[in-house]
């Protein structure tokens, strides 16, 4: 790994500037009551966003409406949107894709992405751009930064059964929106320490095999540094707590040495954990460029962990998760690999 610690300011990002909600005819209209079945993991959205938006539900199984269709766990009636230009797109947390509004759509919470913080529409009456939103009465509820049940940031969990709409027209006067600033903030994380190499290793397994894979390796979209994907014998749902991402891998999670310590990715923060005689670091990342180094052809032990082996069809993609573009997760291809040991 390379021995230089990599700056851990994020660098600025910039997004479209988000048009302000105006006040239009309608090209929807929210139906009088909304089954909030099927809310899936939550609704999932790009990590990095920022400014303004809002959850849409469609009548329509958004996997079925949509394509590039969204993260695959996500409820299949709810969408996060934006509107930028008077342009309509939906998140399928790899990017924004422009979609036309549909008869019954109704927005029902605004989203500040910059602040990762959401406002259910409740007792609201309004047109946004064409689509219908608010509600009268109703269970709903999104929380954010959650993904089946558990913490993740930028994405969004919902609860509840039912939404009744307000009776009457909607309203005139759209609510005030403030365009936030661009800039995103400053990341920082512990120190990386950097690994201890001795020769030879003799303690990963004859034969790996990648078992299931899932979606891939769900990992902090924020991590900077150097770290390691590492296979563990035992299902890493049973292994460790809290458990990684629902949808992870069972046998691979992405892990750090920091301060001395050996450190699993939750994709909430890295939590410490001790090394077993048969753990298996198989490839290597560097979070800051997301780029990841399998280690096939090695054979060295890092700070107590054998890694490398010498043949397989073992292939890891960096931001990606099920399939489709995901920032700081790694998607697995492959069925097993094999060491000398």
């Amino acid at each position: 790994p390379e021995t230089t610690e990599p700056e851990t300011t994020e660098p600025e990002t910039t997004e479209p500037e988000t048009t302000e909600p105006e006040t239009s005819n309608s090209l929807s209209t929210c139906p009088v009551s909304i089954d909030v079945a099927n809310a899936g993991y939550g609704i999932a959205a790009s990590d990095n966003a920022v400014g303004n938006g809002w959850i849409l539900w469609s009548e329509k199984n958004v996997f079925s409406r949509f394509n590039p269709a969204p993260l695959p766990g996500n409820a299949q009636h709810f969408v996060a949107v934006k509107n930028i230009n008077n342009q309509w797109f939906y998140d399928n947390n790899g990017g924004l894709f422009k979609f036309e509004p549909s008869p019954t759509d109704c927005l029902v919470a605004s989203i500040d992405f910059s602040n990762d913080t959401v406002s259910e529409l409740v007792g609201v009456k309004a047109v946004i751009h064409g689509i219908d939103s608010g509600y009268g009465t109703g269970d709903f509820s999104v929380i954010a930064n959650q993904w089946a049940n558990t913490f993740n940031t930028g994405e969004f969990g919902i609860s509840g059964a039912t939404i009744t709409q307000i009776s009457g027209e909607p309203e005139t006067t759209e609510p005030e929106t403030t365009e936030p600033e661009t800039t995103e903030p400053e990341t920082t994380e512990p120190e990386t320490t950097e690994p201890e190499i001795t020769q030879p290793g003799i303690s990963c397994p004859a034969f790996i095999d990648l078992g299931d894979v899932g979606y891939g390796i769900a990992a902090d979209d924020n991590a900077t540094g150097t770290g390691w994907v590492m296979w563990s014998e035992e299902n890493v749902f049973d292994r460790f707590s809290p458990s990684p991402l629902s949808g992870n891998a069972h046998h691979l999670v992405a892990v750090k040495y920091v301060d001395g310590h050996w450190a699993y990715d939750k994709n909430g923060g890295v939590v410490d954990f001790e090394p077993r005689t048969n753990d298996c670091l198989l490839a290597t990342i560097d979070f800051t460029n997301d780029s990841v180094t399998l280690l096939s052809g090695v054979n060295e032990t890092v700070n107590g962990i054998d890694s490398g082996y010498m043949s397989g069809d073992l292939d890891i993609i960096p931001n990606q998760w099920a399939g489709w573009p995901n920032a700081g997760e790694f998607g697995i291809v492959g069925n097993a690999v094999s060491t000398n040991n």
